[in-house]
């Protein structure tokens, strides 16, 4: 079954050699014989007809059959007025391919107009007519170089631009893996060898207490060095290593609070969150950062102050506040806020707010996280 997709400027050019022929009424020439006696009588005056409706519709096959539609549109020029038919014929064939076939087509045509014709063609008519041809091929020769010289144009754009980001992504990856190396060469080796002397400290400790820091430090160093490989596997893969426990959530901030108390922190740490309550496993793992960054940020401001923890479901919203009252100001540590600058984020990407720092009475950090549908994972 054979299927053509025409345009409606395909229809209105077979419609318009359809007209021209139907218009002269008659084939130029049978019309007339030398004696002035029409050939073929009235059967002259449907064969024009007949002619027109094939050279209207055989443009609509001109870009599948570019070459042929030119050869039968030559044909059906020499003994009609359909001559419209093969210059579109011809301008379609110039514009798929300028080869031999073009010239050769062009002097047929000239060549049988002036065996065919009612009168004889001079030099000079040959002349313009084969100018006018090829004119029409070099018209459609252009737009057809044109039109690939644009697509090649584009093609190489694309390519270059694919070619780009390949290379982005080539040096982001190379970067990482640059980071991960020093992570694991540097962070690594020294929170392994925290835990060993931990683990040491823990066995010679001379008392409980001592000890039990010791186990606290042994702990803490192991849940970092655990926490690191998950990073330096999202730095070397993208994603983190495969068999991971579930992110940190609500359930774990008594773990987290008991921690803090046992390195020697007065914490309070209330929660109310009712158990119908649906939180976004996003929104709990941003919530347990909040007050472990919050924790954080109140032992350095004041390291022997009183904290308060408070977790508030109301409103479809849930409320974070870390607050710290009472201690001794402390010195600035190196590279504090960098965590901060990250919450913060993590927070606008859930469409909540944080507001954080230092009170007269000690720090304070707040966030509020909506408990809908979240704007993306901030994992």
């Amino acid at each position: 079954m054979l299927v053509l997709l025409v345009s409606s400027l395909d229809v209105l050019l077979s419609l318009m050699v359809i007209g021209i022929g139907l218009e002269d009424g008659t084939v130029p020439y049978l019309d007339e014989t030398a004696d002035g006696s029409g050939m073929l009588g009235w059967a002259r005056y449907a064969i024009a007809p007949v002619l027109a409706a094939f050279g209207g519709p055989l443009l609509l096959l001109r870009r599948r059959w570019p070459r042929t539609t030119t050869v039968a549109a030559a044909a059906l020029s020499v003994v009609s007025l359909s001559g419209v038919a093969y210059l579109v014929a011809l301008f379609q064939l110039a514009r798929r391919r300028l080869d031999l076939w073009v010239p050769v087509l062009i002097l047929a045509y000239v060549g049988l107009e002036a065996l065919l014709g009612a009168e004889p063609m001079t030099w000079d008519v040959a002349l313009v007519a084969v100018l006018l041809l090829g004119g029409v091929a070099v018209w459609g020769a252009y737009r057809g170089q044109r039109r690939r010289l644009l697509v090649s144009l584009r093609e190489r754009a694309e390519l270059a631009e694919a070619e780009r980001a390949a290379e982005a992504e080539r040096s982001r990856l190379h970067e990482r893996h640059r980071i991960a190396r020093e992570m694991h060469d540097t962070l690594a080796h020294r929170m392994s060898l925290v835990a060993v002397q931990a683990g040491a400290l823990q066995v010679d400790a001379p008392d409980t207490e001592t000890a039990n820091a010791a186990q606290l430090m042994r702990r803490t160093a192991h849940d970092a060095l655990v926490e690191l490989r998950e990073v330096l596997g999202v730095l070397r893969n993208g994603t983190a290593d495969a068999g991971r426990e579930p992110a940190a959530g609500l359930d774990a901030l008594p773990v987290l609070a008991d921690d803090w108390r046992a390195a020697g922190v007065e914490l309070t740490v209330v929660v109310n969150v009712p158990a119908h309550t649906v939180v976004l496993d996003a929104v709990e793992r941003a919530v347990y950062r909040l007050v472990q960054e919050g924790l954080t940020n109140a032992a350095r401001h004041a390291p022997e102050s009183r904290v308060e923890v408070r977790v508030d479901a109301a409103d479809n919203v849930l409320t974070v506040e870390v607050e710290s009252t009472g201690g001794a100001a402390a010195d600035p540590i190196p590279g504090a806020g960098l965590g901060l600058i990250g919450l913060d984020e993590r927070v606008r990407l859930l469409g909540g707010t944080l507001t954080y720092g230092p009170t007269t009475a000690g720090y304070r950090l707040v966030a509020h996280l909506p408990l809908g549908s979240a704007t993306g994972d901030a994992a």
